[in-house]
């Protein structure tokens, strides 16, 4: 996973590098509670988000944090926009 993030920072350099998007949003609970913990930000990643929807607050859980995703969670400006006033 490092080399795969050194290339990619490389190539196209981006200070959201770090994120990571678990794949179809749902978290394995080996890879957000043990992998991430301890080798995440030695691998540079420095927060992980799933597909639940959410606020994100000073108790989320950098490897579970919410999003809100085009299609599933809203699917108009008008949608996107009620999420954002809420």
């Amino acid at each position: 996973m490092r080399v795969a993030h050194e290339f990619i920072a490389a190539k196209a350099p981006n200070p959201a590098a770090g994120y990571f998007a678990y794949p179809y949003g749902d978290p394995s609970d080996f890879v957000a509670d043990e992998y991430f913990p301890r080798h995440g930000e030695r691998n540079g990643t420095v927060v992980a988000f799933c597909g639940h929807p959410g606020v994100l607050h000073q108790e989320s859980d950098r490897w579970r944090l919410p999003r809100y995703t085009c299609g599933m969670d809203w699917r108009s400006t008008a949608e996107l926009e009620k999420i954002l006033r809420d």
